[in-house]
């Protein structure tokens, strides 16, 4: 837990932290290179019938099993990954906003907060790079278009600092910067909550959940506008490019967003 702590997020921390315990619970204080096969199948069976809403092992015993992969690969530990039980699920549904949505949630959305939404909508950054998008991490002279540097990435390697990325402003995201520095001029943050604060992660995530509760659509997270930019993308531009764009590190993260065509909106709505 220490090694995660220091070299991942903190959401994966806790994520993980809670799922070892059940672990550590359930075989007391036991050597890692002392529990078998047996004794992580006697754990799924418990975990299936104590803790989990679905009546399926799957997330704790994967949440343990990359934990020791881990430390596997930093040489913590030397356990053999064949002893854990083979447990599979349906894959998770990708939650995006379809473009009704999005047309429903801009008509409810105003000021600050729709240009908060609509940037996210176009440009497709993580949550988290949402919040910590700052003004002068924008290159303003790269070619073809400015460019917003974050070095914010999800899929952390096992170091302390991860890669920079860049994410393209087309112009109406240009257009969105320009107005925020108008509306915050002291402040090199990009996006900031209606208190004139920071967002964290908490307040970003429940002012988009009382908002689509308000336009009356389903309720979901900030990652759900990315996700709705990564499925127009993959159908304007294809996959590669949509890869490139998002900043996954293998196309198959990408090729989630493959979904049907939707309908096309309204004619009276712009796209």
């Amino acid at each position: 837990l220490a090694f995660v702590k220091a070299n991942k997020s903190e959401e994966t921390f806790i994520l993980r932290q809670r799922n070892l315990l059940y672990l550590l619970k359930f075989l007391g204080a036991f050597p890692v290179s002392s529990i078998t096969a047996d004794d992580l199948q006697r754990f799924a069976d418990w975990i299936k019938s104590k803790h989990s809403r679905s009546g399926s092992p799957f997330h704790a015993i994967r949440e343990c099993r990359a934990l020791f992969n881990w430390t596997n690969r930093m040489e913590l530990t030397n356990f053999r990954m064949s002893r854990f039980p083979a447990c599979s699920e349906p894959k998770a549904e990708i939650k995006r906003f379809t473009t009704e949505d999005m047309i429903t949630l801009f008509s409810a959305a105003k000021g600050e907060f729709k240009d908060t939404l609509s940037f996210a909508a176009m440009s497709g950054p993580r949550p988290r790079e949402l919040r910590e998008a700052r003004h002068s991490e924008i290159e303003w002279n790269a070619i073809p278009c400015p460019l917003l540097w974050t070095t914010y990435d999800k899929t952390l390697k096992m170091k302390r600092t991860s890669n920079r990325r860049c994410i393209p402003l087309s112009k109406e995201a240009i257009d969105i910067i320009h107005r925020q520095r108008l509306r915050h001029p002291k402040s090199d943050l990009i996006f900031l909550n209606a208190d004139g604060r920071p967002y964290t992660r908490t307040v970003l995530r429940n002012r988009l959940l009382r908002l689509c509760k308000k336009a009356g659509i389903p309720e979901k997270s900030p990652y759900a506008l990315r996700h709705f930019f990564g499925t127009k993308s993959v159908q304007s531009r294809g996959l590669y490019p949509t890869s490139q764009l998002m900043g996954h590190s293998r196309l198959q993260t990408t090729m989630r967003y493959l979904a049907p065509n939707e309908p096309e909106p309204p004619a009276n709505h712009s796209q």
